[in-house]
């Protein structure tokens, strides 16, 4: 009898445990995207766009760019980045999520690294 009530005593102090672990988890998470978010490039260039550009000006971007609301002629662009060299945009916005990856890794990606690369020479980022 004693044996069985310490089983049930300690199974539900491992659910206490747990339960403390997920929220400490959960609270974690959110306070680092509290702080990444305070960090971010994406809202230092949406900041300088705010300051510097004239908002009927065009804009292509990435998906994963943020552009301030007040913006509204804003296109997506496709992650090809040799239709950049054809693209007629005022602003042309990109994410190193998507293009990062050519710099990176060259052998894979041979002539868009070389694009790549020379894009971000020749413009002013």
């Amino acid at each position: 009898m004693a044996l069985t009530a310490c089983f049930k005593d300690s199974a539900a102090k491992g659910k206490i445990y747990y339960r403390g672990v997920i929220l400490f988890l959960i609270f974690t998470y959110a306070a680092s995207g509290i702080v990444s978010f305070q960090h971010d490039n994406r809202y230092y260039a949406a900041q300088w766009l705010s300051e510097n550009a004239d908002l009927n000006k065009s804009i292509g971007m990435t998906l994963f760019v943020y552009v301030p609301g007040e913006f509204r002629n804003k296109v997506i662009l496709t992650p090809d980045i040799q239709l950049l060299d054809k693209a007629n945009y005022d602003y042309i916005i990109l994410s190193s999520w998507e293009y990062e990856r050519y710099l990176e890794s060259p052998q894979m990606y041979p002539q868009k690294k070389v694009f790549t690369r020379d894009t971000f020479r020749e413009f002013q980022i």
